[in-house]
This record gives C-alpha cells, structure tokens and sequence, in this order.
C-alpha cells in the first residue's frame, strides 16, 4: 500500500505537473482523480475507484488520527514539495461528497470530516470540529488555516495561481478553503448528468459536445443548477480567474462518461472517468499553392501528464505531439459534416478521439493578430474572429449585421472534402444589446456562441514574448489596451505575489492603435491586470514576466527540414568567408 508521502508525492504531481505557469491549481479531489493516480502513479489499472479511495485515506489515517484526535501535519518540505497536502486533499475528499447546498453549511461539513477520517460523530452538530482542530478561544485562526495560507503562497512561488479562498462572513467555520476546492460535488454531478441526458434526448444538446456547447448548455440552464454554481455561470462575482472556463471542461468530460439513460445518471453517485478525448479544428493555409484546409485539432484532457497517446489515422497508429498551452499537434484534415471518432490505442483510460458535429465554428488567433486560426478558446470583446458555417446560417448572420450588432469584412465560400461552407472573415462584434434578438430552434447555438459574455476585455500586445510562448520577458513587457462600452476605465496591474505592489492608472478604452505602455521596471513574476469602472470590475486576466533565467536552449520539437531522395536536411553551419 502506498505510504502517506507516496500519495503526498502523486496528488501534487497530479494537480501540478501538467499545470502551465500563470494558471490557476485547484486541488479538485474526486473519485475519478484518486482512481486515476491509483491506477497510473502506482500501477494499478485494474483497481476500482473504491478501493483507491480506501487506499489514500488509509494512508491518510494513518499519518494524521491518533485515537479520536487529529495530528495535523507540520509545514515541512521533503525535496522541496509540502508534505501537508495530502491531507489537505482528505479535506477536500469530505467536501467533494457534499450532497446539496444546505449541506455545504460549515457545521455540516465537519460532519463529513469526521467521516472521511473514520471519527466518531459529535453528540453536538452545531459544534462537530474534530479534536485537535478545535478552535480555541485564544485563536484568531483554525489550526487548519496555516496550512492553507502555506500551501496558496507555495503555489504563488511557482507562478501560478492561488484557488483555495475564504469568505468573510465564513470564518467562524473556516471550511470555506477546502469548499473552494470543488467545482462540481458529487450531488452536483448527479444532478447535472441527469440534466444532460435529457438536452440530448430533446435534441438541444448532441452526443459529443465541445466545450462551448457545454458553456451554452450551463448558461442556458442556470436556473436549475445547484446554487452554490449559478454565480460563478453567472459570473456574478470575481470568485477566481478561469474558473467558469474550468467548470465548463469538468461537466464537458461528465458528458462524455457512460451513463446508459437519465434514470442511471441521477441514481447513481459513481461516474466512470471519460474514455473520450475532445477536438476542435484547425485552419491550415499554404498561400503559394492556394490550400486552406480544416485539420483536426486534438485538445489535452484536463491534468493531462504527458504520458503517449496513440490515435489511428487512416489506419496508421500515430502519437500524439503536446502543442501548448493545451492541445495536442494537428492531424489530417476530416468531413465537418459526420466526424467519425478515431481510435486511441492501448491508452489505460482513452478510447477515442471525437470532434463534435456542428454546422458552424468559431476561429481565433492564439495571440493578438497573428498567428494561426484555431479554435483556440472564445473569442474575446474586440477581437476580430472567422466564422466558419453552413449557408443555412446566412439570414441569422445578416439580421445580426442589419441590427449593427455583428459586423464582418467579406464572406468566401470554401468547398471542405466536397461539403459547402462559408467563412465569414473579420468579423467583430458591434453592440451589447443582443437581447433584442429574437431566437429560435435553428440559430440558440449560433447566438449563445456569437453574444458577448462581459461588458470588457483586455489585450495585450507587443513586448517580448517568452520562447515557449507562456508569458513575456522582463524588462519587454507588452502593451495593453481594453475594449469596453464607454470611454475610459481604471487600469491596473498588482502583483499577484506581492500584495503591496499595485498600480492603477485612468485610460482612454477602445484605442487599439495606442495601447498603453506598461512600465518596463516591472520584476519578474505573475501579476493580475484588471480594467475598472468605478467599484466594477469589468476584466481582468494574468500577465506573467518572466526571468531571463529562464531561457535554456533546447532542440526543436520539430526541426524544419528539406526533403532529399532518401534523406531529410535538418538544419546547416554557415562560417566565415575567411574560413
């Protein structure tokens, strides 16, 4: 059985080691996330999610109960990695099996504590902290929170993002920090599971969704949602960067689980892992033989640690290339009309890859505006994106274009392995009155992919970019400007390691001819920008610096090379004429 620093060892190689710089790291414990480090980290495929469970908190007793008391670990360091938070994760285990939002009350969630770490119940609910995590009358903290505080600094040190929170009219319980842990409880997924098969049995969700659909699904439905989630679809409040976004991936993958009907999902609180792997496209142009094709663009599961994936592509087994930040190398071009899924090969838990049938899609640029078209994320407020999609979107789109709310330079047709499509290039989006339009059964989609989300967005252009793309160097940081629906906002970037650094200046928006120079005496390190009205947040989003320490030189992922008869030219030596 593995040992409590074993597990400690795996969970932050879990939530960690695929995490890139400046992301946030949630320590979202579940049953799926524990089976799959039992089956990988310690080489047990065949193991249930049961046993796995058992298996840590086994470890997990051991280390930190002693009778009916609670020893918490000590903030100690074993080859520069915290030993605390394997237990850490026991609590977020005790607040991932929360049923409903009553029982998301701090008194309750001690009471699923005591549980998780095989304690007896306390004869008052009311007051049910373990021994050894009471809070006495002389703290101004639970003895817990130390170990919180560490463990989000631990996070800041590394350039990424901090998640585990704590409201302020919470602190007499103090479980908010494992609480903020979980995006989706286990009564969460029930519920949301059974509401999936049903937008798929009405014909409003398909059977292989991508993670817009999803996003439109979640806003769509938000009235049903727990309540604990109808915020954060709502975006009612800051809560954390991404953590929409995140939300959208964790019920994406929910929705590729097997669960035969909706009487199954809700019944039942054990979902398989996903066995299917999600694509979007990508545009490939070779503007001297005039080719624009749509290749298939593989994204990275969520946590994905670099282990191979083999996918079968025309009947030949080929690996799967990482291109950052999240997605996987192009393959070749597929019919957008009824993708066949392909198969992944001797994957412990990926059986296919799957691009979801759509008739349009949405391509954006990976940086400002240039590089290739993908679909890359959703496209921001300001930024020019294509739309690729039947001609059948054709009145939708020119009603949008005559309300002044959409707009777009010129529209070519493209003739996709014999299918018809229409790329509308340019387009921009005009207005934020969109509530106007009218929807129907055939253009929901469209318009819910189409609206903007926020009433801002901030761009940031220029500077030095870092060579893997993560990032700008210190001292060349970029420029910013913020697209909003007024005149000037409060611009600011804070350290996000650093609480005193903060610097706030008042900007003219919408001027992307005359970005804003952020000072160049800026340290390295990760820092928020954010663009206010007033008391309002409007956006915000990371800008990390990074240390010319960081630079190493490295070969090539992919050489550039010329073809030869029998032999590839990859690379040459030029020397001096003298020579």
């Amino acid at each position: 059985m593995p040992t409590y620093l074993e597990w400690n060892h795996a969970l932050l190689q879990h939530f960690t080691g695929s995490v890139p710089r400046h992301a946030p790291v949630r320590l979202s414990v579940t049953d799926d996330a524990l089976l799959e480090i039992y089956a990988t980290r310690f080489c047990c495929p065949e193991a249930s999610a049961e046993q796995a469970r058992g298996d840590f908190l086994a470890a997990v007793r051991a280390q930190c109960v002693r009778g009916h008391t609670v020893c918490l670990p000590r903030v100690e360091f074993a080859s520069n990695q915290p030993t605390w938070v394997a237990f850490l994760a026991a609590m977020v285990d005790a607040a991932f099996r929360m049923v409903d939002d009553d029982d998301g009350a701090g008194h309750n969630y001690f009471g699923r504590l005591r549980s998780v770490l095989s304690l007896p119940a306390s004869p008052d609910p009311e007051h049910n902290r373990p021994d050894g995590m009471k809070i006495l009358p002389y703290m101004k903290h639970a003895p817990e929170a130390p170990l919180w505080q560490r463990w989000n600094a631990w996070l800041s040190e590394r350039g990424w993002i901090p998640t585990a929170a704590l409201r302020q009219s919470e602190r007499r319980y103090w479980s908010d920090y494992p609480i903020s842990q979980t995006l989706l409880r286990d009564g969460d997924r029930q519920r949301i599971a059974g509401m999936i098969e049903d937008e798929r049995v009405s014909g409003r969700l398909p059977t292989s969704p991508d993670v817009e659909r999803i996003a439109v699904f979640l806003r769509r439905c938000v009235a049903r949602m727990p309540k604990h989630l109808q915020p954060l679809i709502r975006r009612e409040n800051r809560m954390d960067l991404g953590r929409f976004d995140e939300l959208a991936q964790e019920v994406l993958e929910l929705s590729f689980c097997a669960a035969p009907n909706a009487h199954s999902a809700r019944a039942s609180s054990t979902f398989h892992t996903t066995t299917r792997l999600s694509a979007g496209l990508y545009r490939f142009e070779d503007p001297v033989n005039r080719i624009v094709e749509y290749r298939l663009f593989p994204r990275q599961p969520l946590r994905y640690q670099g282990e191979p994936i083999i996918v079968t592509v025309n009947g030949t087994p080929t690996r799967l290339q990482p291109f950052p930040p999240r997605w996987f190398r192009w393959l070749p071009p597929v019919s957008l009309d009824n993708p066949h899924p392909l198969d992944i090969l001797e994957h412990p838990r990926l059986k296919q890859l799957v691009l979801p049938t759509s008739t349009f899609w949405v391509f954006v640029r990976q940086a400002g505006d240039s590089g290739p078209w993908a679909t890359w994320r959703r496209a921001e407020l300001g930024e020019r994106f294509l739309l690729l999609c039947r001609p059948a979107h054709t009145p939708h789109l020119q009603s949008l274009r005559d309300g002044k709310l959409l707009a777009w330079d010129r529209v070519v047709e493209r003739d996709i392995l014999g299918e018809r499509w229409l790329e509308y290039l340019g387009c921009r989006v005009e207005a934020s009155n969109w509530n106007e339009i009218t929807e129907g059964e055939d253009n929901t989609e469209l318009l819910a992919a189409l609206r903007p989300t926020s009433r801002a967005s901030i761009h940031l252009v220029g500077g030095l970019p870092a060579p893997d793309g993560v990032g700008w160097m210190a001292g060349s940081p970029p420029g910013a400007w913020v697209c909003a629906f007024q005149d000037q906002v409060e611009f600011c970037v804070s350290s996000l390691i650093n609480e005193d650094c903060e610097f706030c200046w008042k900007i003219d928006a919408n001027a992307p001819n005359h970005p804003f120079a952020i000072p160049e005496e800026l340290a390295a390190g990760p820092y928020l920008v954010a663009a206010r009205s007033g008391s309002r947040l409007l956006a915000e989003r990371v800008m990390e610096l990074r240390p010319w320490e960081d630079l190493s030189a490295r070969l090539p992922d992919l050489p550039e090379a010329i073809p030869l008869p029998d032999h590839r030219l990859c690379g040459a030596v030029l020397h001096p004429a003298s020579h």
